[in-house]
């Protein structure tokens, strides 16, 4: 598989997007506690979801496996690129890792995940 640089730019394009929508929703660039860490591996805390990977980070990329063998399963049909495919399930799941940190999304499930006490307590 070959991507082109167009669509290079664009899935870095939707990272930062994401990010950007994050930032926007009150969420810290970086860990409040000011340093960034390549993993962190306690999943009960206030630095949870706050650096580069940790537990959550396989899940995330599941995601992005099942959205692209969706999409190319719906390439059968309709045509799509490798290319394509792989940008939009980049799109797909980057999208719904914003909207699951939205309040409302938080607020509709508190009981039912240990992250929303980590994921409130750092705003």
């Amino acid at each position: 598989m070959t991507l082109s640089r167009t669509q290079v730019l664009i899935i870095a394009g939707i990272f930062v997007g994401a990010g950007i929508a994050l930032y926007l929703m009150g969420h810290p660039l970086i860990c409040k506690c000011g340093t960034l860490k390549l993993w962190h591996g306690d999943a009960v805390s206030a630095e949870n979801s706050q650096h580069l990977t940790d537990w959550y980070t396989p899940s995330h990329i599941i995601h992005g496996f099942i959205f692209y063998a969706a999409l190319w399963l719906v390439s059968r049909k309709v045509p799509m690129s490798l290319g394509l495919r792989l940008v939009l399930a980049v799109a797909i799941e980057s999208s719904w890792e914003v909207f699951e940190n939205t309040d409302y999304a938080i607020n509709r499930y508190p009981s039912r995940s240990i992250i929303t006490a980590t994921a409130s307590s750092t705003r």
